[in-house]
């Protein structure tokens, strides 16, 4: 069950009156914790030296390039195989980290 919507995230780590500082400590706070996403797939890839998949998608409605990125469990290539770029998906995952380009997530598996 996730402890955290994607918008809330985003609200913590974007807080336009926090300083750098503040937000990075928010981001370790957060780490571990489970977040659900909804957003247009980007693209879904896998790595080949260490057989990792992952997702890359827009969740925020501003967006116009990725802004959050998902590393996926391994048993969930099947179901990603189902999905095209500009597909809605529903990601459950792990907060790893936030940076300038956006939120990065872990252990992601597919929430239909």
């Amino acid at each position: 069950m996730a402890q955290y919507q994607w918008a809330d995230i985003e609200r913590l780590v974007n807080d336009p009156n926090a300083t750098e500082i503040q937000r990075q400590e928010t981001a370790k706070q957060l780490a571990g914790a489970w977040v659900q996403m909804t957003g247009q797939v980007d693209d879904v890839s896998s790595s080949s030296y260490d057989s990792g998949l992952s997702v890359s998608m827009k969740c925020g409605a501003q967006s116009l390039l990725s802004d959050t990125w998902v590393e996926m469990r391994p048993d969930q290539k099947d179901v990603l195989l189902q999905y095209t770029k500009g597909s809605t998906l529903t990601v459950i995952a792990r907060f790893k980290s936030h940076d300038s380009f956006g939120h990065r997530y872990t252990d992601g598996k597919v929430i239909r």
